[in-house]
């Protein structure tokens, strides 16, 4: 437990250094490789034990299709690059789909300071979160203040 917290801690450090990159007009907040990496090996693992388990006889069907949700799960969830230029926010999970929410339906931002997360919420309901993984919160927050200044904005300091 302990090392799993060392490696956590060094990963959500390595994001506080990093500074988000700049494109033309679009700024992006990425997560570091070293996160990636970890991430993609998790899901590696998964992969190979469903894979594993296919191929040994005694092992149920539903244990194996049992690994697949979990698996489908990980990639949707994963914490992709977000990208904020002249039209909005939006993000691309592992899976390619893209959420985006335009500069005008941003309605709120909450920031979670402590835990160096933010989320991004639109009038549907639609929300978006910038994790500790995610590179330069200081200045994703500076430039959500900038660029929707009618959002209303929550933090926990």
């Amino acid at each position: 437990m302990a090392a799993e917290l060392i490696i956590v801690h060094w990963l959500r450090k390595k994001a506080r250094e990093g500074r988000a990159r700049e494109d033309g007009d679009r700024i992006i907040f990425f997560v570091p490789l070293p996160a990636r990496l970890l991430m993609a090996s998790g899901v590696s693992v998964l992969i190979f034990m469903d894979l594993l388990a296919s191929s040994v006889s005694d092992v149920p069907r539903w244990q194996q299709i049992a690994l697949l949700p979990i698996i489908f799960f990980l990639l949707w969830h994963w914490p992709g690059s977000i990208v904020l230029d002249s039209a909005g926010i939006s993000k691309r999970n592992f899976l390619g789909v893209r959420r985006m929410i335009p500069w005008h339906d941003v309605r709120t931002f909450d920031l979670a300071a402590r835990k160096q997360q933010a989320y991004i919420g639109k009038g549907s309901g639609l929300r978006m979160a910038f994790t500790a993984f995610h590179v330069d919160l200081q200045r994703f927050v500076e430039e959500i203040r900038r660029r929707a200044p009618g959002v209303n904005f929550t933090s926990d300091l």
